[in-house]
């Protein structure tokens, strides 16, 4: 096991600094030393005083801090004990202070601004901080057994590479744990391999931590924001000259890691930290392939966007980074350690192409479902009362907390089939993430241990796996429901493998990620926007379906146009009218607007090429669509519609850049079209132009656009 002391670590080798591992801050704040706080001796057996924690052992130091293993003297959990050294000055104590706070708050998950109920795998939790008697602050966080990626990176002291795969599947981590920081707004400001910690979890290598946030800065720390800090190979421009910065500051700092990860060398060192910042401000890395031929091409544009000079050139967010880690893999053909990831957030059409693609790898040897405690039945209540905890703040019915054990089997059975009428049977409701789902309350069951609360989860996945079952059916008969028939089947199967229905296909890896994060309702904002057709369509009432429908189709942007035109096909005629008559985007039942016949010098029907191109796309057959626009374009160049349509083929393909161009036309063209300007503007943002997106949909909206609003939402989260 390493030791992390957190805060820099100032290293001295034949008189020269390594400069991958001292942070310049930390160095000025050594410099300027104010009056030594009073030290006693700390040893070994001691119980810290004025806390609950025993002494075990020495483990290290760094720069601000020593760290001992202690053990809580009641609840026998190990931590790590982090004691503020007592040379430094009053400053460096608040700022020691701010650290817990810093890292106890990135290591909320955040939807929204609601605080998730579990905290972000990917970085150290802190359990507790305090005040010595002699004026020392101290920071509790959790023991880990492992070492850091500084220590992985180098071979008898020489720096090396890890292997790509091995390296795709740490920086994913890394991504995961910054962007969980990033949703909290805390922006890291010391990312580098000294503070990316490898620990073993669960039989499973490289589970990655984040350490060390001595140096983080949120909005509420703007002493600390002015302060120019980091570690020279890591520091991104912004930074090295005490510019303002948000978030991408760790995006840059990213790409150096990364760089240094795949290549073994970071992408900019001088002869002294000054030159390191100049190399950093003016010169261009090599590509990481060229330093290491082992690095598939595909990861070099990915690092290389990090690394770009100007904040507003690289990635928007860690969840685009990590995606497009993703892409790279695919396209390399790599299979890595840590496929079963989850899948970023990023919208569903990248999520399903990643799904569907990804090679899965081993999948870990317990899953993530939560372990409990063995109880008496007496305790039952008990047992009830913890689900609560873990699973997230709900309303409890006041009965369970009296209940008898068959009451407390009574109450859960009670709550599962509520949340199955619902419609939340493994999907939460996305504006109530954290309530427990059916299949929730059927694990509460099972995890009882009495023989009623088996039997009550037996008879409850049964009735649930069979109730899907059916709604599968429903779906399946029709043309466009198949999708979602298959979404119904695989959930049915969750409940009751063993009754699955042959048509829902899954991998073993896909089975295991899906049921642990059902266990643990660590669905992303994106999976929850996907699952919500599925509860529209879980509706008896025809009419509540199509109103349910509609307002899913008018409130997520972020869904393919295949896909809406698929879900609409389910509404009923009425329903289908209706929107006909509200929807300014392109409809179901009626052809896009068409100019009327024009003379052309190939005596071309340009309206009923134009017309047969909207059909042929309709039926996603964009290969026909695409040649009847041509051919139309080819006779009137400057015909909005059939610009329209093609850049529809273009963008759902995937080729955003040309879909963004031919969009663009076509609005030149007829710039009052809200449906014109809305497509522009889902081009705009998938290729990572989140200014012109806003533009593009705050138009729509203001020509009618009802669709606007939910696209609108979305950007302003990559933007602000």
């Amino acid at each position: 096991m390493e030791p992390y002391a957190g805060g820099p670590t100032l290293t001295v080798t034949d008189g020269t600094i390594d400069e991958d591992m001292v942070s310049i801050g930390s160095l000025v704040e050594l410099e300027s030393q104010e009056q030594p706080l009073p030290t006693v001796r700390l040893e070994p057996g001691m119980v810290l005083p004025g806390t609950r924690y025993r002494i075990d052992r020495w483990l290290g130091e760094g720069g601000v801090g020593v760290v001992f293993e202690c053990s809580h003297v009641e609840l026998h959990r190990k931590a790590a004990l982090k004691v503020l050294k007592g040379a430094l000055s009053k400053r460096t104590a608040t700022l020691f202070r701010e650290e817990a706070v810093a890292a106890a708050k990135a290591h909320l998950r955040r939807d929204g601004d609601t605080s998730h109920p579990h905290g972000s795998p990917y970085i150290v939790d802190v359990f507790d901080f305090g005040e010595l008697p002699d004026g020392r602050l101290w920071i509790a966080m959790e023991m880990l057994d492992g070492i850091s990626l500084s220590t992985a990176l180098k071979n008898d002291g020489q720096p090396i590479a890890l292997d790509v795969p091995r390296a795709v599947g740490v920086l994913r981590q890394v991504c995961k744990g910054l962007g969980a920081a990033h949703r909290a707004g805390v922006v890291h400001r010391d990312v580098k391999p000294a503070n990316v910690m490898l620990v073993r979890d669960r039989g499973r290598e490289d589970r990655v931590k984040l350490v060390d946030f001595g140096v983080a800065a949120t909005p509420d720390t703007e002493e600390r924001r002015t302060m120019v800090v980091g570690t020279p190979p890591y520091m991104a421009p912004e930074q090295i000259v005490g510019e303002e910065f948000d978030h991408r500051l760790d995006v840059y700092a990213f790409g150096c890691l990364a760089y240094r990860v795949l290549t073994g060398q970071v992408p900019f060192r001088g002869g002294s930290v000054f030159e390191t910042f100049r190399a950093h401000r003016e010169s261009a890395p090599r590509p990481p392939s060229q330093v290491n031929p082992a690095v598939p091409g595909s990861f070099d544009a990915v690092v290389l966007k990090c690394l770009e000079k100007d904040p507003e050139r690289r990635y928007a967010d860690m969840d685009l980074v990590e995606a497009a880690l993703c892409s790279a893999q695919l396209d390399a053909g790599l299979a890595t350690p840590w496929d079963d990831l989850p899948l970023p957030d990023v919208g569903t059409e990248m999520r399903d192409r990643i799904r569907a693609v990804i090679p899965v790898a081993a999948a870990p040897s317990t899953p993530g479902r939560w372990i409990w405690p063995t109880l008496a039945v007496g305790a039952l209540a008990a047992v009830a009362a913890l689900f609560w905890t873990q699973r997230g703040p709900t309303e409890t019915p006041a009965a369970t907390a009296n209940a008898g054990p068959d009451d407390a089997v009574q109450s859960l059975v009670d709550l599962a089939r509520k949340a199955a009428a619902g419609a939340h049977w493994i999907y939460p409701d996305p504006e109530a993430a954290s309530i427990p789902t059916a299949y929730s309350h059927v694990l509460s069951l099972e995890d009882l241990e009495s023989g009623s609360g088996q039997e009550a989860a037996t008879m409850l996945r049964a009735e649930f796996a069979h109730a899907l079952n059916r709604l599968g059916d429903r779906y399946w008969a029709h043309p466009d429901g198949k999708a979602f028939a298959l979404d119904y089947y695989v959930q049915a199967a969750l409940f009751e493998p063993s009754s699955a229905n042959p048509r829902a296909v899954m991998t073993p890896g896909e089975r295991m990620l899906l049921t642990e994060k059902a266990a643990s309702l660590e669905f992303s904002e994106a999976d929850l926007r996907a699952s919500q057709p599925l509860a529209a369509l879980a509706e008896s009432d025809a009419g509540v379906r199509d109103q349910k429908l509609l307002e899913v189709l008018d409130d997520d942007g972020s869904r393919s146009e295949t896909s809406s035109i698929k879900l609409a096909n389910l509404l009923q005629p009425e329903a289908k009218a209706r929107r006909a008559r509200t929807e300014t985007g392109p409809v179901v039942d009626e052809e896009p607007e068409v100019p009327q016949p024009v003379a052309t010098s190939g005596g071309r029907d340009v309206p009923a090429l134009v017309k047969a191109g909207h059909r042929a796309l309709a039926v996603a057959n964009r290969g026909k669509a695409e040649r009847l626009f041509h051919q139309a374009l080819a006779s009137d160049n400057d015909n909005a519609s059939a610009l329209y349509g093609l850049g529809v083929v273009q963008f759902d393909r995937g080729a955003y850049g040309k879909a963004t161009r031919t969009l663009g036309r076509a609005v030149s063209a007829k710039p009052g079209s809200a449906a014109y300007r809305l497509k522009l503007g889902d081009a705009h943002f998938k290729n990572f132009q989140y200014n012109d997106a806003r533009l593009q949909y705050r138009k729509a909206g203001a020509l009618g656009s009802k669709a606007a609003k939910g696209r609108l939402r979305k950007v302003e989260e990559k933007v602000r």
